[in-house]
């Protein structure tokens, strides 16, 4: 259910549960850092939408000045993005790993959708990355009234309110608890808007995190897109010892269903693992392929490793993936067999 009809019942649960959640707390920690995989600040609940914003300001702007910034071709010419515009426009200026192309952090808290009103959404939403006109970014800063510099002081007002808490690790109370126990409740029967998650499993938040009800729908949408293999990548180099070693994008091929690399961390994750795996210490990599992610590229046996025997925790993960999308198939065709008969 990716854009579930809503009914005004359904509607209205998800308002309440949208508001209990906003009184237990956010928990900015698992907030995606890179710009190009954020969703709108409007899609959160208003009453989070500040906390969400304090949080993105104290982080100040997603700036990865160590990454390699790949080239793209204006006609005869190649160019990059140049990482010294980030001291140029230091307080806004972001870049997103994920689409190579820059971001407004002041116009993605605060701007309100104003058509082509200071370069649209291209610094919102699109991105924008058109390296040979580096003026376009002085043009989107605008004059003193403009949309970007009206965004900045509404970001600088916030910060100088004196009366808040950002909760990253929210110690909630029974009441509380209770109280976000019933939101999952009524988020997992309005449904989840699989759209929203994140393809990098370096921003993803555990299986568990989720509502009971609603995992298995999450699960399906990942294993529909499969694992996340960003193959074009420029994947960095990492020292070990007195040589330099990369991810291998040819590992992609050897483990096509499963393995996924993350840019956010430069590491890589199992998506089997990732969907169905419970926490088992050191077994199979403990949590290596999971949460932290692995990228100790000079021993690429472990990925083996973690794949295992016949009755390892990987492969228990994936005959559940496997078993999971059988049951969605048989599910399908017994409902397109009802239909015929029904019109038939």
């Amino acid at each position: 259910m990716e854009n579930p009809e809503q009914n005004s019942d359904a509607t209205e649960e998800l308002a309440q549960s949208y508001s209990k959640r906003a009184r237990v707390g956010v928990n900015v920690a698992v907030l995606p850092a890179d710009p190009g995989l954020r969703i709108r600040i409007s899609d959160y609940h208003p009453n989070e939408r500040d906390q969400i914003r304090r949080a993105y300001l104290q982080k100040g702007p997603h700036q990865p000045k160590d990454h390699i910034f790949p080239l793209k071709q204006f006609g005869k010419i190649s160019r990059r993005f140049n990482p010294d515009w980030f001291e140029e426009h230091a307080g806004w200026l972001e870049y997103s790993v994920e689409k190579d192309a820059v971001f407004c952090l002041y116009c993605y808290l605060f701007k309100p959708y104003v058509g082509a009103q200071g370069g649209g959404d291209s610094f919102v939403i699109e991105g924008f990355k058109n390296w040979k006109k580096k003026e376009k970014l002085q043009k989107h800063v605008g004059g003193h009234y403009s949309v970007h510099n009206q965004a900045r002081q509404k970001c600088e007002d916030l910060m100088k309110q004196s009366n808040f808490e950002v909760v990253e690790n929210p110690e909630q109370s029974s009441d509380a608890t209770e109280e976000l126990a019933q939101s999952y409740s009524k988020r997992a029967r309005v449904g989840v808007n699989v759209v929203d998650l994140p393809v990098d499993p370096g921003l993803r938040i555990r299986i568990s995190d989720y509502h009971p009800n609603a995992r298995d729908q999450i699960r399906r949408a990942y294993l529909q897109k499969g694992p996340y293999q960003p193959k074009d990548h420029i994947f960095p180099q990492k020292q070990f010892g007195k040589v330099s070693r990369r991810f291998n994008p040819a590992w992609f091929e050897e483990h096509a269903g499963w393995l996924e690399y993350s840019i956010e961390k430069e590491a890589v994750f199992c998506l089997y693992c990732y969907l169905f795996k419970p926490y088992v210490g050191a077994q199979g990599g403990g949590d290596s392929f999971i949460i932290e992610g692995f990228k100790n590229w000079k021993k690429k046996e472990k990925l083996e490793k973690h794949v295992g025997g016949h009755n390892s925790a990987h492969n228990q993960a994936r005959q559940k993936c496997e078993d999971l999308m059988k049951q969605s198939q048989n599910i399908q065709t017994m409902i397109n067999k009802q239909s015929d008969y029904t019109t038939g």
